[in-house]
């Protein structure tokens, strides 16, 4: 079990970062943000003459200490990714296949090993980490705006998704986003894989200033998050409520082995029994209008960056499918 958890996180971190020839992406440096490993923060953009446009934020673990940042235990990349693989993301623009292929695409990297939550620099032993996560978003909408590559006014169809942290970070910065794009009338938000499930007590491996990077980005929304009496579950209803204008779609593996085993530190069957729990991701989106779940009995980590697991179902619904569904928003549906 410890080999295939390590194959699988080795496998996601290289779809994130394998090198693939992306064609008429424009790489943007952001000025003022930095990934991990102290060089420049750099997004990607494909920009296409429509009012349409999708802001993918990219997965890929965390880390908190030398041994998780740096290896032996790695369990995040945060360096800057040599190019876009684009070829694997249902949400690519390279995928005829993908509901949004004429959209605008804004692709965030992730490199910063805190969920996009972060605003500090840590130090672990003689090894600087920043942990910019939440001060890179900000300064990138920012750099968007003022340096008008992105012109929010205009647009009509806003697409915000993201996959395992990027699903976190889709959640967590969605806000922002939305309220730059002021004529924007169709919203939609993709979250894929976000975990949620891990018990209460799974911050205590944790320091104590990246835990509150994560709650107050949290509480932002007017949400008291406690993170040593609560699972991050528990705030999806009130977040889905905040985000009452987004149709909200949710895909999460029901024995996930990255959220379970890697991360959660309980056993597959164990992050199954707490997604449909009371305070699990099943009730919670049975609650709310605008949020829906797609919950697939399987062990899979992340189903929109690969052309296979886009066809994974539920209930006789794929994912790619799914995601179709909440989009269109005319009938939105649990599976």
């Amino acid at each position: 079990m410890k080999s295939l958890i390590k194959i699988l996180i080795i496998f996601f971190i290289l779809i994130q970062i394998q090198p693939a020839f992306s064609s008429h992406f424009h790489t943007i440096t952001v000025p003022g943000a930095y990934c991990g490993n102290g060089q420049e923060y750099k997004i990607f953009i494909k920009k296409k003459k429509s009012k349409k446009i999708v802001f993918e934020f990219m997965g890929g673990g965390a880390c908190w200490s030398k041994e998780t940042c740096f290896g032996p235990k790695l369990r995040a990349w945060i360096y800057p990714i040599p190019r876009l693989a684009t070829k694997f993301s249902v949400l690519s623009s390279d995928n005829r296949a993908n509901p949004f292929y004429d959209y605008t695409k804004v692709y965030l990297p992730y490199c910063t090993g805190d969920m996009f939550a972060g605003d500090h620099i840590a130090k672990y032993r003689n090894k600087r980490v920043f942990h910019y996560g939440k001060r890179n978003m900000n300064l990138t909408l920012k750099t968007l705006k003022l340096m008008k590559y992105i012109n929010f006014e205009s647009i009509e169809d806003l697409v915000i998704a993201g996959s395992s942290a990027g699903a976190l970070g889709a959640l967590l910065h969605a806000k922002t986003i939305s309220t730059m794009s002021v004529n924007a009338q169709k919203k939609t938000l993709i979250a894929d894989s976000p975990g949620l499930h891990w018990k209460p007590n799974i911050w205590s491996q944790f320091p104590k200033v990246w835990v509150n990077d994560i709650t107050n980005s949290i509480n932002q929304f007017g949400i008291r998050f406690n993170h040593s009496r609560q699972i991050l579950a528990e705030v999806i209803p009130d977040i889905c409520s905040i985000y009452n204008d987004f149709n909200i779609g949710f895909l999460q593996g029901t024995k996930d082995i990255v959220m379970s085993r890697l991360f959660g530190k309980i056993s597959p069957k164990e992050h199954e029994e707490i997604i449909f729990s009371d305070i699990g991701l099943f009730s919670s989106a049975q609650r709310i209008k605008n949020c829906v779940s797609w919950l697939p009995d399987t062990y899979m980590h992340t189903f929109i960056l690969t052309y296979l697991t886009s066809y994974i179902s539920s209930t006789g619904k794929t994912a790619i499918d799914f995601i179709k569904e909440v989009h269109e928003g005319k009938q939105l549906t649990n599976y």
